[in-house]
Formats: C-alpha cells, sequence, structure tokens
C-alpha cells in the first residue's frame, strides 16, 4: 500500500520523488509477492517481509504500522529517515492530485500538523481503541503543563472553528481524543523510539491479537504523543484535502480528481458501494486524465 502514492508524488513534486525517498512494500506472507505492478529491480527501494518485523502472524497492519520505523533505510540520509512517511502516514487510499511541497508536511524539521480535541462517542471499536491510546498519553503527559507550554500551538488561528473543543475545555485536566484528519500523516523516527520506550509492554501484548480488539491501541497513539510533545508545526491539515467516502460521494471524488480541487484527497472504499466496477473504473479514468504517465519503479 506504501507504494500507490508515489505516482503521484513524482509528478507533484516535479518528478524527482524517488530521488530522495526510499519506497518499502510491505509483502503479505499469504501472497509472497510485492504486487505485480511493482518493478522489484528498482534502485530506490527495496522488499520488506512482514516476518522481519513481527514473530506474529497477524492479520492486522496496525502491528506492522508500530514497527516500520525499525527498517533501517538504503540510501536515505538520517535527517531524511528521521522525517518519514509510515504506513498508515501516507495510506494506499491518499492521493496527491496537485502541485504540493514538502512543506506542506514538515516545516523546521517537524511534521505539519493541527492539534485540536474532538468528542469521541464510542460508537465503534476504532473509537474504543482511540480512548486506550488516551489512557496512555494520560499517564504520560500533563494536560495543563503541555497546553501552556505550548499554547500557541493549540490556539493556532489557522484551525478555525475546528478548535472550538480547544477553548471549551481550556481548564479540563485531562486529555481526550484529538481531531484525527484522515489525510496523510508525517512522523518523526524518534516518535515511535520514544512510544515504545514508554509503552512498550501495551503495544507488544497488542501484538498477541491476530485480529483487531478492542482492548488494542492504533497509530493515532504515536501521532497524539508527537503533538504533546510539542514536536509539530501548526497547520490546518483540512485546508487542502478532501475525505471521501466512495460509497456515498463517489461523483464529488471523481469531479475532485478530473478538476483537480485539492492537493491531497483520500478515496475511502467499502464493499457496499453500489456499481462498484463502474465506480472504479470511473475513478481510474480520472486518475488517467491527470496521471497519464506510469511512475519510475513501476511496470
Amino acid at each position: 500500500g506504501d507504494v500507490a502514492w508515489q505516482s503521484v508524488a513524482e509528478e507533484a513534486f516535479g518528478g524527482n520523488a524517488v530521488d530522495d525517498i526510499e519506497i518499502v512494500v510491505e509483502v503479505d506472507k499469504v501472497v509472497g509477492e510485492a504486487g505485480d505492478f511493482v518493478d522489484v529491480a528498482f534502485d530506490h527501494h527495496r522488499v520488506v517481509g512482514r516476518q522481519e518485523l513481527l514473530r506474529y502472524v497477524v492479520l492486522v497492519a496496525d502491528e506492522i504500522d508500530f514497527r516500520v520505523f525499525r527498517i533501517e533505510p538504503v540510501g536515505l540520509l538520517p535527517a531524511c529517515y528521521e522525517m518519514y512517511f509510515p504506513h498508515p502516514g501516507f495510506n494506499d487510499d491518499f492521493y496527491i492530485i496537485n502541485s504540493i511541497t514538502p512543506e506542506r508536511f514538515f516545516r523546521n524539521g517537524l511534521p505539519c500538523d493541527i492539534a485540536a480535541f474532538q468528542y469521541n462517542p464510542s460508537w465503534s471499536q476504532w473509537y474504543r481503541r482511540i480512548k486506550n491510546n488516551i489512557r496512555i498519553i494520560n499517564a504520560n503527559f500533563s494536560k495543563p503543563e503541555v497546553m501552556a507550554r505550548f499554547h500557541d500551538k493549540w490556539f493556532d488561528k489557522s484551525y478555525g472553528s475546528r478548535a472550538r473543543w480547544n477553548y471549551l475545555l481550556r481548564y479540563y485536566d485531562k486529555f481526550i481524543t484529538l481531531r484525527t484528519p484522515h489525510n496523510a500523516q508525517p512522523y518523526l523516527k524518534s516518535t515511535f523510539e520514544e512510544v515504545w520506550q514508554a509503552a512498550g509492554k501495551e503495544l507488544t501484548a497488542t501484538s498477541v491479537n491476530r485480529f483487531r480488539a478492542s482492548d488494542d491501541y492504533t497509530p493515532e497513539l504515536f501521532r497524539t504523543w508527537q503533538i504533546c510533545k510539542g514536536n509539530f508545526e501548526p497547520y490546518n491539515t483540512y485546508s487542502d484535502t478532501k475525505m471521501f467516502p466512495l460509497m456515498i460521494k463517489s461523483k464529488k471524488a471523481i469531479k475532485a480528481i478530473r478538476e483537480q480541487s485539492y492537493s491531497l484527497i483520500c478515496l475511502n472504499d467499502n464493499i457496499h458501494i453500489r456499481n462498484y466496477n463502474q465506480i472504479m473504473a470511473e475513478v481510474r479514468d480520472a486518475f488517467e486524465s491527470i496521471l497519464p504517465e506510469k511512475s519510475s519503479f513501476e511496470l
């Protein structure tokens, strides 16, 4: 999944993306291949199997996400490796569809992000797992101290109304769920090292579950930790990105692709999409209209 964004990245960054970004392909032990569209001889990537990261056979991508930072890169400068996009940082449903610069993701060596609270309704397993993350955050950080120390980052004007819960909960002394934009998420490698040092026992216990469970943690734990450490530059990530659930907004998604209405979009698919084959064909045609050339790593 992590290679899917590279074609559009090359276009967006002027065709030079592969000079600076190493591609790591997740290999499914069941399938046993990198994908029939990947040129495995391409100089700027190497194939990494799950067995390099996990002692367990799991069917949950989160367990791989937790450990991707341990892969030693080939051909990257150390400074570049500190700033990176692990899965799901640039997931396989994220697409760059217009010009974009590295400064959209990193400024002053820090990830660009929005720090804003959001109500957690707990109505799904994902929301409950997010609450598990927050328990670890509250055990390691003091909310009054964090928000006082990084006040300007929590109350940046660019957030607009999306920061309203920050004001409402200004004097509440515990962290709650943070707003989680479904778009590209940059990280620092050091964030993963810190979280594993502080919560390695909990993260390791999650690995025992072959399938997602309500007592698991999610990759958003690392993002929330990063924000609480103040290791981010304030940026309203909603300003140039958009998530389209294809089940209900396929026409808007296709229009946005063709018109290149945003810098980055997420196409959230679903098994319940009506006329699935037709919609997927229209999505492919839309991408072909703006990105007719293959990426250099594709066959």
